[in-house]
This record gives structure tokens, C-alpha cells and sequence, in this order.
């Protein structure tokens, strides 16, 4: 019994020293991989929605909703799994992680029921791609949305 005690007091310490070492390691790991900004969805300006469901975007975004109401097939734009911004993106909008998105995709393609977003480097290209690109959709910070593109509002 005094052998178990004991072992307890060691992990209490353990972990105690390592709140000292990294006092706000969970707040931190987390603030730095986000970006600060709103994310906004964009559309394409030709596209004939101002608003969107989030179960519809949610639909649109696994590719399994792959044409707007017009009959037009939907161009899904995203940006590179390890993008601030795509984090953000998946994890506050579609309410999942970016790795959960990707198997989502993956299986669609090598299934052969249906094909993976247009991947992007950057917000910029992001802009530029959903601006030129009829029926076009996608994501950015609020703060680098132009007249160019589209906002679709969440409801």
C-alpha cells in the first residue's frame, strides 16, 4: 500500500512540474497554428446564391453535393491540408479536422464515386481561382475578400 501511495505522490509531482515548465502549452500550441481572421466563404459573383445551409456546404465540401441548383457542376476550391487557414476552416466551419476531410476525398477518388477539390498554395490564388472560375466556391480570411468574388453567408 505505502509502494502505491507513493507512486501516486510521483505522478502528482510529474505533473505538476510540468504545468511550471509549460503553463499555457495547450492554449499556445492551439492560437498558433490559426489565424486570427473570420473565415468567409466565396462564390464565384455569378453564382446564384447569397446564402448557404451549413449542412449543404458541409455536403459540398465532402464532394457529395456536386452541382448548384442551375444544373452547373461546382468547382470546390481549398486550400493545402497544412494551411492556417484550411484548419480554421475545417475545424470552426465543417466542425472537423482536416486529416477527416482528406479520407473523405481520398475514398471518393480511389472509389471511383466521385473526385478531390482543387487544391491551392495560398489565399491569393484563392481569390484569384473562385473570381475567374464560373460556379466556382471556397474559403478565405475575411480581411482578403475583394469585390471580385462572392460572400455567402452561413445560416
Amino acid at each position: 500500500m505505502r509502494s502505491l501511495n507513493l507512486g501516486f505522490k510521483n505522478l502528482a509531482l510529474s505533473l505538476f512540474a510540468l504545468l511550471l515548465i509549460f503553463p499555457s502549452w495547450p492554449a499556445h500550441s492551439q492560437s498558433s497554428a490559426q489565424p486570427s481572421a473570420q473565415i468567409t466563404i466565396i462564390a464565384h459573383p455569378e453564382v446564384d446564391h447569397g446564402a448557404i445551409n451549413i449542412s449543404k456546404l458541409k455536403s459540398i465540401f465532402s464532394m457529395r453535393y456536386r452541382q448548384w441548383p442551375s444544373g452547373n457542376t461546382i468547382k470546390v476550391y481549398v486550400l493545402k491540408d497544412n494551411n492556417p487557414t484550411h484548419i480554421l476552416f475545417t475545424k470552426k466551419i465543417l466542425q472537423t479536422y482536416p486529416y477527416n476531410l482528406r479520407r473523405i476525398w481520398d475514398r471518393r477518388v480511389y472509389s471511383g464515386t466521385g473526385t478531390a477539390p482543387i487544391v491551392l498554395n495560398s489565399p491569393a490564388e484563392m481569390l484569384l481561382a473562385v473570381a475567374n472560375n464560373k460556379n466556382s466556391i471556397g474559403y478565405l480570411p475575411e480581411s482578403q475578400i475583394n469585390d471580385r468574388v462572392k460572400v455567402l453567408n452561413l445560416r
